[in-house]
């Protein structure tokens, strides 16, 4: 069981979340507060029962001891069954932090809202109840709306019920809930919303036609990154139907009853009271309460299971702690083509492998490779629901990375690569449009500012409006920053993005080669005319020493307005480290050339770039001072790591070199 001083979560639970499966959320308000004794333990069980034979895993959610606990043992809920009423309270988000501070002896019983805030936290995306809170009766003079209707609207938490409690006001409750935003949908094929013990309520909201639409809709919302609930009304089965009339009545009777003895204006009293006054009136009442509670549970479970299905689904990772490197972009699909024999304008024998990859998958995966902890490295990308998605998320869980980042999309990135039979790179073909539409700049400036990473890495798959908010919450959070430039097509997008900022400043490190160096000291000169012009007075005789053209020497000094320090990727000739390690004012250049190789080696250059930044973001994550008081023989054994990093995957059939 993985605990901690304030949270609990069940050895069964955190299995399924960690392997993506289905995960169904249980209130335990109704367990200590809405059912007799002892037909709430029967229930409590028989719930469970019915979400495991759905092939999910239930959670019950409660608050015992002063520990948040998700998922109980039959003993606990036992205990919370039979608790001692003096020591049991309702705890809505509101009332978690006073029940934990009360200790031992306590118990909460979890409310839609108190249940949806904690089970968010948990990571799980689908809560089973009977029915939420909403607008009480007379609500207009006494103000009494149920915080559930709130929590709704911020919590992304998809609630499976039978409506509202019909002790409520369901036409003022649904319009509260569409001033927060709430989309409500029903099972009901003719549109209605449900009244709890009825299957019609007489107010009409959209249709859901099937599970599969349910878990799809979900992942839609998730998708666009909005942080509303949403409401599913499933209607009470009907061999409880006939009962719902008499019930009813039973219902309007105990209204009554409530505001003649002032009972109405009681707070959190009033729900109790009412739902055990009416079983007192409709001794029905409480078999049918049972039965929608078991129905709902079972359409949750469904929908569950449908949406685990889907690379959506996420490990929740328990008192972890913050990544201290987030790595965005894309992962993909990799299908390599390399001919045994060049063979222009013609097909030719070879191997064609699929594997993982990505530029933000790769270096994510290079890093996490070379770091000690699991939860160091988080990985944020598009992931598909496809085949190729799927074995993503199987790569990412099988390398014991974190998935808790990865992004719902339509379809998972694909690469296809041709390399001659030098293992060299011909040509590509890249679809990564899924990684501009997902990657909104909300989404990720929200991830960052949510789990504050020293250092980030940003490949240049997403559009410049997405980097650029990106780069303020990174300083925003003060985060180290490097920049992938990715490919010649994609590279500028950073000088694009700095003029999208209205106070831009240079990012920390760039990796680009030549040929995405050339590209963006063009850009430099034509986009940002008034950036400091270098020094070139040493550029010939540095580039003859050195062996290398001019021109790129004069494009790293160009380029040095982009970043601080550049790793410049020469292939075969090294690295060109341009920095202002020593002086803001004028960048210091220097060339480290490339390690000597078996020439009969056969080469696989494809991931060499990667693995090169991916283990300069690990050396970085391991370097305790300011980045401000770094110097230049810290930006060498940066350089001099990834150099190592790139040599080995080299001889690697491997994007990455999985033992970095």
């Amino acid at each position: 069981m993985l605990s901690s001083a304030r949270w609990v979560v069940t050895d069964a639970v955190q299995a399924a979340l960690q392997a993506g499966r289905a995960v169904v959320a249980l209130e335990s308000t109704i367990i200590t507060h809405g059912l007799p004794r002892p037909i709430n333990y029967e229930m409590a069980v028989a719930v469970e029962e019915q979400i495991r034979s759905k092939g999910a895993e239930p959670a019950s959610i409660a608050v015992l001891d002063g520990r948040i606990h998700i998922g109980l043992t039959r003993s606990e809920l036992a205990r919370v069954s039979d608790s001692d009423p003096s020591h049991t309270v309702k705890v809505s988000r509101g009332g978690l932090a006073h029940v934990l501070a009360k200790g031992t002896g306590w118990v909460g019983g979890t409310t839609v809202s108190g249940t949806m805030a904690l089970a968010r936290r948990a990571g799980i995306k689908i809560f089973a109840t009977g029915g939420i809170g909403g607008v009480h009766r007379g609500a207009e003079s006494s103000m009494d709306i149920s915080a559930d209707l709130v929590e709704l609207g911020r919590t992304p938490v998809a609630v499976f019920c039978s409506g509202a409690k019909s002790i409520l006001d369901i036409p003022r409750t649904l319009e509260y809930l569409e001033t927060q935003g709430v989309p409500v949908l029903t099972f009901h094929p003719e549109g209605q919303f449900p009244c709890f013990y009825t299957a019609a309520s007489g107010c009409r909201v959209p249709t859901v036609a099937s599970i599969e639409e349910a878990a799809h809709t979900i992942a839609r919302n998730e998708e666009l990154g909005l942080e509303n609930g949403l409401v599913f009304g499933v209607p009470i089965p009907n061999e409880f139907e006939s009962d719902g009339a008499i019930i009813q009545k039973a219902v309007e009777q105990a209204v009554q009853e409530s505001k003649e003895l002032g009972i109405d204006r009681q707070g959190k009293l009033v729900t109790p009271w009412l739902l055990k006054r009416v079983s007192q009136l409709a001794k029905h009442s409480v078999k049918s309460n049972v039965g929608l509670v078991l129905n709902n549970a079972r359409y949750a479970a469904e929908c569950a299971v449908a949406l685990s299905g889907k690379p959506s689904s996420q490990v929740a990772y328990w008192n972890t702690p913050s990544p201290q490197i987030m790595v965005f972009g894309c992962a993909a699909m990799d299908i390599t083509a390399q001919q045994r024999v060049d063979s222009p304008h013609s097909t030719s024998p070879g191997t064609i492998r699929f594997s993982t990859g990505g530029v933000a998958f790769n270096v994510a995966r290079a890093a996490h490779a070379m770091l000690s902890s699991d939860t160091d490295v988080l990985l944020c990308a598009p992931c598909g629901e496809d085949v190729f998605g799927k074995t993503l998320v199987e790569e990412v869980t099988k390398a014991s990375m974190r998935t808790d980042a990865l992004v719902s999309a339509k379809k998972t990135a694909v690469c296809n690569l041709l390399l001659n039979a030098a293992g060299e790179l011909v040509t590509g073909t890249a679809d990564m449009d899924m990684v501009e539409q997902t990657m909104t700049p909300a989404m990720v400036a929200g991830q960052i500012r949510r789990h504050k990473p020293p250092v980030v890495c940003m490949d240049a798959n997403m559009l410049p409006e997405t980097l650029a908010t990106a780069l303020d919450a990174c300083a925003f959070v003060r985060s180290i920053v490097l920049f992938e430039p990715t490919s010649v097509q994609k590279c500028g997008r950073l000088v694009e993005a700095l003029t999208l900022q209205s106070h831009p400043k240079r990012v920390h490190f760039i990796t680009p080669n030549q040929y995405e160096l050339s590209i963006l000291a063009k850009l430099v000169r034509t986009r940002l005319p008034h950036a400091p012009h270098p020094s070139l007075s040493n550029v010939q005789t540095l580039a003859t020493r050195w062996e290398l053209p001019p021109a790129w020497l004069q494009d790293a000094l160009t380029t040095a307005r982009l970043a601080h320090t550049q790793f410049i990727k020469l292939g075969s000739r090294g690295v060109l480290v341009v920095t202002h390690a020593q002086s803001e004012e004028s960048p210091l250049i220097l060339h480290m050339p490339a390690n000597t190789l078996d020439p009969d080696q056969k080469m696989n250059s494809t991931g060499a770039g990667d693995n090169f930044l991916g283990a300069v973001l690990a050396k970085i994550s391991n370097i305790p001072k300011k980045f401000e008081h770094w110097t230049l023989s810290d930006m060498v054994d940066l350089a001099h790591a990834g150099q190592q990093a790139a040599q080995r995957t080299l001889c690697s059939p491997e994007a990455v070199w999985r033992h970095a």
